[in-house]
């Protein structure tokens, strides 16, 4: 199996998915079996109303990008395996900021005064097991609009009321829940396109198993060796992002991408057409 990991350059609209869902077309048009996988995501309830409803629709709770890829992906897999750590985040209920007078509290919050409900997906031998946590402090969304509508079995239903609880319960499944679904995932694929988180470089250590690292920014698309790309950051990977190896590792090659449309991102047919040089690029240096 080959693998690519697609980092982001910046922390938001580095244009990741659009690439990962361009290449997953193409390849898939190849008659190659090509499947993707994002181990981390966030989800707003607010600016991705539509996907939060499109959840609710389906019965589970997963990203927007993960979705995006899966609709494309030639091999059957779960949602919930190709995205087996999701968090659905909201705003801290200003309201009550404003009551207590503690406003300024959100601009010096964490992810856990973010966070509404989250979902871990681990893959057994009988099937998937689905953990759900929930942020007791947050009440914008009524928890049982979400429960009474999810279709996946869960096995625990963890409430969560403080931000070291937040981090135990990730030391707890994250890294079973991810490697777990990553082998599900690879071994009926003959190319992974993995997905990284915002610019995080090292979302888990699976990423050292790809043929190549892409990281991706408008305009361009570097192409990095996934050793030299490692080798370049040494310790404390899980917290390195694109700007830690930017000056350190050397590419392959630089290549250039053209502006989009709204409708080219959207439409798959032609965001492949627009990016027919780059993806035949990628796909000789892979040597699919």
């Amino acid at each position: 199996m080959k693998q690519v990991f697609v980092c982001g350059v910046f922390s938001e609209s580095s244009g990741k998915t659009t690439l990962c869902r361009a290449l997953i077309e193409y390849v898939a048009s190849m008659g190659i079996k090509v499947s993707a996988f994002k181990p981390l995501s966030g989800h707003s309830f607010w600016q991705q109303y539509d996907y939060y409803l499109e959840c609710l629709r389906v019965g589970s709770v997963f990203c927007e990008d993960a979705y995006e890829m899966w609709k494309l992906v030639n091999v059957k897999i779960p949602i919930e395996a190709l995205n087996p750590a999701d968090i659905l985040t909201t705003i801290p209920n200003i309201a009550k900021l404003i009551d207590k007078n503690s406003i300024n509290n959100i601009f010096n919050s964490t992810i856990y005064n973010w966070m509404y409900i989250g979902r871990f997906t681990i893959a057994h031998k009988e099937g998937l097991e689905h953990i759900i946590y929930y942020n007791v402090n947050e009440d914008i969304i009524p928890l049982d609009e979400i429960i009474k509508k999810l279709k996946i079995k869960i096995s625990r239903l963890i409430p969560i009321s403080e931000f070291s609880e937040f981090i135990k319960i990730h030391e707890e499944y994250y890294y079973n829940a991810v490697d777990s679904c990553y082998r599900l995932v690879s071994k009926s694929s003959d190319l992974l396109v993995v997905e990284g988180f915002n610019d995080s470089i090292y979302p888990w250590s699976g990423v050292e198993n790809s043929t190549i690292v892409l990281a991706v920014s408008p305009g361009h698309i570097i192409i990095y060796n996934t050793k030299e790309f490692y080798k370049a950051i040494n310790n404390q990977k899980a917290t390195k992002v694109f700007y830690d190896v930017a000056s350190k590792a050397k590419p392959i090659k630089i290549l250039k991408t053209p502006p989009l449309t709204k409708h080219d991102i959207k439409d798959t047919t032609t965001l492949t057409k627009k990016y027919g040089n780059v993806l035949s690029d990628i796909v000789n240096i892979l040597k699919l």
